[in-house]
């Protein structure tokens, strides 16, 4: 992330979105961003994003959020954020994938925008829905019309 790119990929996303602040030189930092690809990678599609700012090319960002160590991550609930900084919250998970996986999928289900629930009207649907994802559980359940009850 950049300080061109920040509002459109941060405040104008509505997905949850947590960004670490990073200085190249800080062994933390080094330490943090495998774990912080990885956890990109488990959460892709399920309505989180995850970003880097190197906060010593971009000291106007690490300014707005009052960036004094590193990394310092923060995190912005779902919806389109139109309260800019203010809306950011301190990260307070840890710094191994599966914890910055947890972290921000429960922050999903606190914030995020609530994901549309595809109707099966072809089997179409079926394979595009249920089939290929390593992640994916489908739930069938038959209702009646609301007329016939």
């Amino acid at each position: 992330l950049t300080s061109s790119n920040f509002d459109e990929m941060v405040y104008k996303n509505s997905d949850v979105v947590a960004v670490a602040f990073i200085a190249p030189w800080c062994g933390h930092c080094k330490a943090l961003i495998p774990e912080w690809e990885e956890a990109s990678k488990k959460i892709h599609g399920s309505g989180a994003t995850l970003g880097i700012v190197d906060a010593t090319v971009h000291e106007d960002l690490a300014r707005e959020f009052r960036v004094e160590g590193f990394p310092t991550i923060k995190v912005f609930p779902g919806g389109v954020n139109t309260n800019g900084s203010s809306s950011a919250m301190e990260y307070q998970g840890g710094r191994q994938a599966e914890q910055i996986v947890q972290y921000v999928l429960a922050e999903v289900d606190r914030s995020g925008v609530p994901k549309e629930i595809p109707e099966l009207v072809s089997p179409d649907v079926m394979d595009d829905m249920c089939k290929g994802g390593q992640n994916t559980i489908c739930v069938f359940a038959a209702l009646p019309h609301i007329l016939d009850t």
